[in-house]
């Protein structure tokens, strides 16, 4: 396991390294509470720390970007954060992706790994458009068959690479020895993307397996309030630095609290999956209701010691 981890680093570092050749803005802080956009996150910055070449001129949440609309030098690369998010299911981030492409239509704009799923094709189609439009787009996909969907509907760079948590700096193998060994854990998501399937069924009712999604769900209120508050007085810059030096660390501490104590993890969730590998431990995902999960480890896990994918 540690030996497929250090060479999806190395995957990561000789594919993205030559792209980052400019002075750049990191635009899109995770500011929510899933724990796995701030593992992408994490594994991004740390990431970018390595480049000689190139400094980072700010790192912002898309909603401070978006309200402030700076004005900034056309050579500037514009950083958008990895994600599933490459679609219609989740709107947020496409819409911004949106705004970026349209508002600084003389900056190169360089997407993170993406997970490509579209429901409805004139949707994809309108992205594409707009994508092609724009003539500087450097796009990395996560998986084989977002690589293949790129090339044939975007024409700008595409590159296959790993998805970024795995780039975290962080030292898991200290929390290798706080298993116990009697107690699973089911990470299980329920939200659009959900599946069900008769093993999860079986193993929510086992008195041996923790069910529970992300512990995380429950703070997003406070959050809001605190942005709603610092966005009246215009302290867009304080709070971007509450969510890079707080909130993002708060949010990865207890994401790794919430999977320490358990040998094995079930993952309904790409990152608790992913998280639980990077932990060492024995690893099964599930995949999502349209192949997310499915695609990224038969593209970079499927001969992983102890990572497993049931269907």
């Amino acid at each position: 396991m540690r030996d497929k981890i250090q060479q999806l680093r190395t995957l990561i570092r000789e594919r993205l390294t030559p792209i980052i050749t400019h002075d750049y803005r990191y635009l899109m802080m995770c500011d929510h509470q899933n724990v796995g956009d701030s593992l992408i996150m994490k594994g991004e910055l740390d990431f970018l720390s390595t480049i000689k070449n190139a400094k980072c001129k700010e790192y912002t949440t898309m909603w401070s970007f978006k309200n402030r609309q700076p004005s900034i030098p056309k050579d500037d690369l514009l950083i958008m954060r990895g994600s599933g998010s490459f679609g219609d299911i989740w709107p947020t981030a496409p819409n911004f992706w949106k705004f970026v492409m349209k508002k600084y239509p003389e900056n190169p704009i360089l997407f993170m790994p993406q997970t490509i799923h579209f429901n409805n094709e004139q949707n994809l189609n309108e992205m594409a458009e707009l994508i092609n439009k724009h003539k500087k787009i450097t796009l990395c996909l996560r998986d084989n068959e977002s690589f293949a969907i790129a090339q044939k509907y975007f024409h700008c760079d595409s590159y296959l690479v790993p998805d970024m948590a795995f780039y975290m700096n962080t030292n898991f193998s200290l929390y290798s020895h706080m298993s116990n060994s009697n107690k699973t854990l089911l990470v299980k998501r329920e939200d659009k993307e959900s599946k069900t399937s008769p093993l999860i069924d079986n193993l929510s009712t086992q008195i041996n397996t923790v069910t529970s999604d992300w512990p995380t769900f429950n703070i997003f209120s406070r959050v809001e309030k605190i942005k709603q508050k610092l966005f009246r007085l215009n302290l867009y810059r304080t709070y971007d630095l509450f969510i890079r030096l707080i909130y993002n660390r708060y949010i990865i501490k207890h994401g790794i609290n919430f999977l320490k104590p358990f040998s094995k993890v079930y993952a309904t969730r790409m990152h608790a999956g992913i998280l639980a590998m990077m932990m060492g431990k024995e690893t099964v995902f599930f995949d999502n209701n349209y192949g997310k999960i499915r695609k990224l480890y038969e593209t970079w896990l499927y001969d992983t010691d102890n990572v497993y994918l049931e269907f």
